[in-house]
């Protein structure tokens, strides 16, 4: 069971087309676009759906690890900051 108050349902939908790379137009949406909607009165929550979010793989080199004395979770650490 759910339940559900009408003042939680959209009020609006909208849909948004690019010719750029879907990576780089999603980051675009949650970087540019969504904090200046955010910004708006009586804007309480927007929702960014669909899209394809930019991935970067890392492959860590245990041996290098080890020599240089770094542990695997300073890698973690690091890997949500955006340069």
């Amino acid at each position: 069971m759910t339940k559900v108050s009408p003042n939680d349902l959209p009020i609006t939908s909208v849909s948004a087309l690019s010719d750029e790379p879907a990576p780089r137009f999603y980051q675009r949406m949650q970087d540019e676009l969504l904090p200046r909607l955010q910004q708006l009165k009586g804007v309480s929550e927007i929702t960014l759906l669909g899209g394809e979010q930019r991935e970067v793989q890392v492959n860590v080199d245990q041996a290098k690890l080890l020599l240089y004395r770094i542990p695997l979770a300073r890698i973690r650490r690091h890997r949500t900051r955006r340069s």
